[in-house]
């Protein structure tokens, strides 16, 4: 199998036992899409199969806006270097051959709901574990697991749902709701190797879990949401500017409520991307070696720095259009466009310009009563 394009990559992304791929990165590395062919063309192959990369850049890191092909052999051994065995690399042909290892693919799944304890939450969670009990991944003759997380006081809502386990959260939140904390903690009590944390507000859809591919790092699923009666996409999946943790950022968040849905690979080409922090989708190994910042609280970006500590790691940030899930509350402005922004970021966009305009029609009188 041949991958060139980002078309391409959707075929690639169910596929499974293959012998062969090759990976030419003429196009894919240009727009920000070479990290998931490579993980999706290894994850494709059978053990002992062979991916093939190509690169046409040159071989050393000298310019600017030069993606060589040095990058792409780092690129190459920092994402793939612990589950394939490295063939050969000839720096003539510019060429990189891999052996897939042998790997697990019997891994269970386990899901956590972080709950606050309000009563006035409670149907909001009712809904979510009647999600969750949907998904034929988490029934206990599948070796699923469902758990919720929240304090002693709310232990009384799980009753009605004799599967579900409790786990008491030890976490001081009396000065801020450490909800990075809280997470971590729910994530060390479970048993199984694939994971999704929701808070109480998302509700998957039936078959949800079936529509995820076998092989994943951290994935969002299609949340959607309802606003004035019509369904809209939520903020599963952003793209941010790389700048955006360090120093000023130059360009505002791009979110798949601004593209079509099954164009979502595009926002890769705007910047680095991170999923919303209400739906996890993990692994243990993510977890075990890149678990959310503990020292991180409500409001302070647990799920981007999260995201983007993981990327560093080699691991692939992704989205499952097809695995769909509902936001019963969100965030957003009644706007799609304005939706691409938290309320709150709108409220301070507004009081900016606001003030500016204030700012110029008292400048602009200044001038007039000195010009006369």
């Amino acid at each position: 199998m041949l991958i060139r394009t980002r078309d391409d990559l959707r075929q690639l992304r169910y596929a499974t036992g293959l012998h062969h791929v090759s990976v030419e990165t003429r196009q894919l590395k240009l727009i920000g899409l070479l990290p998931h062919a490579l993980k999706y063309a290894l994850w494709s192959l059978r053990p002992g199969g062979e991916l093939v990369v190509v690169d046409s850049g040159p071989n050393l890191q000298n310019a600017a806006f030069t993606y060589s092909f040095e990058l792409v052999r780092m690129s190459v051994m920092r994402l793939l270097g612990q589950y394939g065995r490295l063939i050969s690399i000839d720096l003539t042909r510019r060429t990189i051959a891999i052996e897939r290892l042998a790997h697990s693919e019997d891994a269970k799944w386990s899901a956590g709901v972080v709950f606050s304890g309000a009563k006035k939450e409670l149907p909001l969670l009712r809904r979510c574990l009647d999600g969750l009990l949907a998904q034929r991944q988490l029934q206990s003759e599948s070796c699923g697991e469902i758990l919720v997380c929240g304090p002693a006081e709310a232990r009384y809502c799980t009753e009605d749902y004799p599967t579900v386990r409790y786990i008491q959260d030890p976490t001081d939140h009396s000065r801020q709701f450490r909800i990075a904390a809280k997470k971590n903690f729910l994530a060390s009590h479970f048993r199984n190797d694939k994971f999704i944390i929701l808070h109480a507000r998302v509700i998957l859809e039936s078959g949800c879990l079936d529509r995820i591919p076998r092989h994943f790092d951290i994935t969002s699923v299609n949340q959607e949401t309802s606003q004035s009666g019509a369904r809209e996409p939520y903020l599963s999946l952003v793209a941010v500017d790389p700048n955006y943790l360090l120093g000023l950022p130059r360009f505002s968040p791009k979110t798949v409520r601004q593209t079509a849905i099954e164009n979502y690979l595009d926002l890769y080409r705007v910047g680095l991307p991170y999923l919303d922090g209400g739906c996890i989708v993990t692994t243990r190994e993510v977890w075990e070696r890149c678990s959310l910042n503990g020292s991180l609280s409500w409001g302070e970006a647990e799920d981007m720095d999260w995201c983007h500590r993981a990327i560093l790691s080699g691991f692939l940030v992704d989205m499952c259009i097809d695995a769909r899930a509902t936001s019963a509350t969100h965030k957003l402005s009644e706007s799609r466009l304005a939706g691409s922004f938290p309320s709150w970021q709108l409220r301070n966009m507004r009081r900016i310009v606001v003030d500016y305009w204030a700012r110029s029609r008292y400048a602009i009188s200044k001038l007039r009563g000195h010009s006369q």
